[in-house]
């Protein structure tokens, strides 16, 4: 997204769908898309080690972070574990 705006959760739905599709043997998946979402990932990290659900950027002056919630905090923990174990 060009804008900056981002939903963890709807990111999350997709990087399990690629998980399944990893999974099919006639599909195969570069090491590329892991990698891209390892560092996503690790960007959209928050300072206190927790990710929040959405992000609005360019919102009045400025970018509009979410607190980082243990729901979203456990998808992108989960979703770290999906890339690790496809890259290793």
């Amino acid at each position: 997204n060009k804008s900056g705006d981002y939903s963890m959760s709807r990111t999350q739905y997709g990087l399990l769908g690629l998980w399944a599709a990893a999974l099919v043997p006639e599909v195969e998946l570069s090491d590329a898309v892991w990698q891209h979402f390892n560092r996503w990932l690790l960007d959209k990290q928050l300072s206190d080690g927790g990710w929040n659900y959405v992000v609005y950027a360019n919102r009045n002056a400025g970018v509009l972070r979410n607190a980082s919630t243990p729901d979203m905090t456990a998808a992108g923990i989960a979703s770290l574990y999906v890339v690790m174990d496809q890259l290793h």
